[in-house]
């Protein structure tokens, strides 16, 4: 596990992440393994839309790092 060091500034952006239910339901799945939004939906019962957007929140306060992987087309 890795420690996250925080300056006062960013102490509010931290704790506005960590005020949603979903968001730390997202950590938790992602300390256990990596996963992809869709997978992370469907776990959560959420829309990829959602789930997107809670992961830009937590990325914004250095809580967590994404990067995109295209993905296949279905069809």
């Amino acid at each position: 596990m890795s420690e996250l060091t925080v300056k006062n500034e960013e102490v509010a952006k931290i704790a506005k992440a960590l005020a949603s239910q979903t968001r730390w339901e997202i950590l938790r799945l992602l300390r256990e393994k990596k996963m992809d939004v869709s997978r992370i939906a469907e776990t959560l019962k959420q829309t990829e839309a959602n789930v997107s957007a809670q992961v830009k929140i937590l990325e914004k306060a250095g809580l967590l790092k994404s990067h995109y992987e295209p993905g296949e087309l279905m069809g």
